[in-house]
């Protein structure tokens, strides 16, 4: 009787192996490489001219207004990626 399965060389499994175990790697550098490539795109917003004071929710960016300072920043999460659209307790909320 013949054994049907295919004996490999240990050298060939850890050729395999290395290969498999490398592709998350490459993933993860090719999605930081489109990150920085997003970043370093310049985008123009047309933002109203009346400006309440506090925070204001406009799209892409949420505006906060005190006294004579503006602050503009991006609504896209670090955390996941998703917009935020909330503040509770003067701190943004990821939905």
């Amino acid at each position: 009787m013949k054994n049907s399965s295919k004996n490999i060389s240990r050298k060939e499994f850890f050729k395999k192996l290395s290969f498999v175990l490398i592709l998350p790697f490459i993933y993860l550098w090719k999605r930081t490489v489109d990150d920085s490539e997003l970043l370093s795109a310049k985008t123009s917003i047309l933002l109203p001219k009346e400006i309440p004071a506090g925070v204001s929710f406009l799209g892409k960016i949420i505006v906060v207004k005190k006294d004579n300072e503006t602050e503009i920043l991006s609504s896209k999460c670090t955390h996941l990626g998703c917009t935020i659209n909330k503040v509770e307790n003067d701190k943004f909320v990821c939905p």
